[in-house]
């Protein structure tokens, strides 16, 4: 029996008999759904007010949404553990139980990790090494391990040096395979397993499917670790449940039982996460039998137009379990917009002139053809670096620019910064950047050097005026390298610049970044590789809304099945058992388009007698459900 419900709704979770899921769409208030019950449970729990110790778990898929939801709960974070489902099982089951850790990675790999070594979790965004520099790694490989290859290895390829637990980790479940290390290029079975005793017996480091694996073979072997946890959290409740993998799902039905309250919530439209073997299928299965059993779902939608909503429900059409959304509080009458537009060097986005909008794309690279603001050459090398790092090195340059911890991104930072401060006239952010370089005395009390160093800065920012947003990047690092070598202020070292007679150089990167003017490292910094970047992939939009969206789909390998986005558009279907890793690309679709809030603009790269089907498969689509005016238009710059 499903019960449709509002999301401020209160389903009375501290009474403790029954489990519960709960869809719920886009925009239809899962987080204040959560909030509000929390809040609810934590004013009339028993058990929470005879036992402080005790508290309610709520479990969320990114640590964005960790701090969305601590944020709004306020006061009452200190009765609720807010975490990602890796930071939880390590801060519960395996921080707490390393001894067991440590006789289970013994008995299943032969690998004796001494009592002293504590094992601990990779950091997100960066390798398995944090203790030990690579060279001195190696120098261990070498001589306790007698790892002949050990001077083969870079940085990365030690950080391949991982459990792979897809064996198991498929639906449906299988646990009876060990899992195995990942496969290496000219690395023996031998030299990953003491590459593998290596990185656990010296740096204590366990990947994060390790921890996943690691945490299930603990609860199920010992059953007081399941109980303690049972204890602590008589209430559990699971966001995004649909991005969950038939690991993580075993494992919440391991703390299941007739002491604990379980709630699932999620939207088994939004499954994009195939590729870490994710899959709604867990979200359908999900009904324990230990209690009464209760289903919800939220059918308003709070966040987009009543247009937009009625094109998510022509997507969601064809499968009868999905509720068709209702809008709830957003008047904007603005229609979603097919762009009709085929030249690759249009300048699509000023055409348009939407204040704020968003691109969103199913991968990276589909992105490059809307930054305007740069010349098509300056695109191409901008394309070329974010490509070496995404298909060579396998690393997000997000990611990187967040964490600055990369040389040559390191010095992007302080050029634009010091680029911007000079043009603002803002003294202090210029001194501030100069201070990553020189050992600036000007900034110190007492110092007897004030004049000179006043005057080598002076110099400096000259130098820098000099520059334009023509001058590229090669030329501006070899002009402060030669300032360095000539000023009278004391340098830390000079800033990296890797020519062509470097072993370090590479062909397929160097060049195009050397070859980046100021203008394209703006936009790289401002734009591109931020935080709050203007293009966006859409596995990264999960969670997100804006108010202009622009999207553009093209298909990956066996997604190109479906035939491109307007097919998809003309018979939408979100799922197929049998060719669910094509399906996804729908599913993707459909996340892409539920990210706006007023304006969603949809590029096809069409004409506009091609889109005849689609445009009769909507008009029918309207006559079936009464709806009396199109709730799209068409918008051809071909």
């Amino acid at each position: 029996m499903v019960e449709f419900i509002e999301s401020s709704q209160l389903i009375d979770i501290y009474k403790d008999d029954f489990n519960f899921k709960v869809y719920a769409g886009p925009g239809a208030g899962k987080t204040y759904f959560l909030i509000e019950n929390i809040k609810d449970t934590i004013e009339n729990s028993q058990k929470l007010k005879l036992d402080a110790n005790r508290k309610i778990l709520c479990i969320t898929y990114t640590n964005v949404a960790v701090n969305e939801i601590k944020s709004r709960l306020g006061q009452y974070n200190k009765n609720v553990v807010v975490k990602t489902i890796h930071s939880f099982l390590y801060e519960y089951v395996i921080k707490p139980y390393q001894q067991q850790l440590k006789i289970l990675i013994n008995e299943t790999f032969n690998i004796h990790i001494d009592d002293k070594v504590r094992m601990y979790p990779r950091l997100e965004g960066f390798g398995l090494l944090s203790k030990l520099k690579v060279s001195d790694f190696i120098g261990v490989l070498q001589e306790k391990y007698e790892l002949l290859v050990a001077s083969e290895l870079s940085k990365k390829k030690i950080s391949e040096c991982v459990l792979d637990i897809s064996s198991i980790n498929h639906y449906p479940f299988c646990e009876t395979d060990i899992p195995s290390i990942k496969r290496i290029l000219g690395m023996t079975d031998a030299d990953l397993l003491k590459l593998k005793t290596a990185l656990w017996e010296q740096e204590g480091v366990l990947d994060f499917d390790e921890i996943l694996y690691f945490s299930y073979i603990l609860l199920k072997r010992y059953k007081f670790i399941g109980y303690d946890v049972q204890y602590v959290f008589p209430y559990i409740l699971m966001d995004e449940y649909q991005d969950t993998n038939p690991i993580q799902n075993k494992i919440l039905q391991l703390l299941c039982s007739k002491n604990v309250s379980v709630g699932v919530v999620g939207d088994k439209a939004q499954s994009i996460y195939g590729f870490v073997n994710s899959t709604y299928k867990e979200f359908d299965d999900f009904h324990p039998n230990i209690k009464d059993f209760k289903t919800f779902v939220i059918d308003g939608n709070r966040r987009s137009n009543q247009n937009i909503i009625y094109f998510l429900n022509y997507i969601r059409q064809v499968d009868k379990t999905l509720n068709e959304q209702k809008c709830l509080i957003n008047n904007n009458s603005s229609k979603v917009k097919f762009v009709l537009c085929k030249d690759r060097n249009a300048d699509l986005l000023k055409k348009l002139d939407v204040k704020d909008i968003r691109v969103l794309c199913r991968r990276w690279a589909d992105a490059f053809e809307y930054i305007t603001d740069i010349e098509v050459e300056q695109r191409k090398y901008l394309k070329e670096v974010h490509d070496y790092y995404r298909y060579v090195l396998d690393r997000d340059l997000t990611k990187d620019f967040e964490n600055s911890n990369i040389n040559w991104i390191n010095n992007v930072n302080i050029i634009i910064s010091i680029y911007k401060a000079i043009r603002l006239g803002n003294f202090a952010s210029i001194l501030k950047e100069l201070a990553k370089i020189f050992d600036i005395d000007i900034l110190k009390l007492n110092n007897r050097s004030k004049g000179q160093e006043f005057k080598e800065i002076v110099r400096f920012v000259n130098l820098f005026r000099k520059f334009n947003e023509d001058t590229i990047y090669y030329d501006i690092i070899n002009s402060i390298n030669q300032f360095i070598d000539q000023t009278s202020l004391k340098a830390f070292e000079k800033l990296e610049l890797i020519s062509d007679d470097n072993e370090l150089f590479r062909d397929e990167f160097h060049p195009f970044l050397h070859s980046l003017n100021i203008r394209t490292l703006k936009v790289m910094f401002d734009d591109v590789f931020s935080e709050d970047s203007k293009y966006v992939t859409v596995h990264k939009t999960k969670g997100k809304e804006y108010d202009s969206v622009l999207v553009n789909l093209t298909p990956v390998k066996d997604e190109w099945l479906l035939g491109g986005i307007l097919k998809v558009l003309e018979n939408p279907v979100l799922f197929n058992s049998e060719f669910d890793n094509v399906m996804e690309f729908a599913r993707i679709a459909y996340v892409a388009f539920s990210r706006a809030r007023n304006n969603l603009f949809i590029h096809l790269k069409n004409t506009k007698a091609e889109l005849g089907t689609l445009i009769a498969n909507l008009q029918d689509y309207c006559f079936k459900h009464n709806i009396k005016e199109a709730f799209y238009e068409i918008i051809d710059l071909n």
